[in-house]
């Protein structure tokens, strides 16, 4: 072991010089730091980083719940979902209030069985809020549904009578 070869120690020293000349070696390869990979960078074949992090800032370093939640958001794919949240939020605040036509349209789903139409249940919607006190309009997904089309194109006189005849007489069958 003595005459083994230091890396970065001149030859011929000894004892507290060869001590000194060793440490500092040591440090001056420490202040190179290793040469890291963060998870998923491709390079690394999915190892995850191990040991201690450092005082610098690192992937593995626990992050603010804001910052997180934002990055969980982007790469979900999840914004156009967030700003539909953010506008029911709204909503809320505008309930009761006699100007609320500004706030929305609100995304929904008809949950209503219409009799004269097949199947109206979770039919995609819009609800537009109106002034006033005026019941909303809830307008339809323009898809071929005979429902969203009518709303669409409009109903004859004679759809309205076959309506109501199939409303009104269906009880009696």
């Amino acid at each position: 072991m003595a005459d083994e070869q230091i890396e970065g120690v001149p030859e011929g020293l000894a004892g507290p010089e060869l001590a000194r000349a060793a440490l500092d070696a040591a440090l001056a390869r420490r202040k190179v730091p290793p040469r890291r990979r963060a998870v998923g960078d491709g390079g690394s074949g999915g190892r995850r980083l191990r040991g201690y992090s450092g005082p610098g800032p690192d992937p593995r370093d626990p992050q603010l719940f804001g910052t997180l939640l934002a990055k969980l958001v982007k790469t979900r794919g999840w914004q156009k979902p967030a700003a539909e949240a953010r506008i029911f939020g709204e909503w809320a605040k505008v309930f009761g209030a006699k100007r609320r036509s500004q706030v929305g349209p609100f995304f929904g789903w008809l949950d209503a069985w219409l009799k004269p139409y097949p199947d109206t249940m979770n039919l995609k919607t819009q609800v537009h809020l109106r002034d006033d006190g005026v019941r909303p309009y809830i307008e339809l997904e323009p898809t071929s549904h005979p429902l969203s089309v009518e709303q669409r194109t409009g109903i004859s006189v004679d759809r309205v009578a076959e309506i109501y005849s199939a409303i009104v007489h269906a009880s009696d069958a």
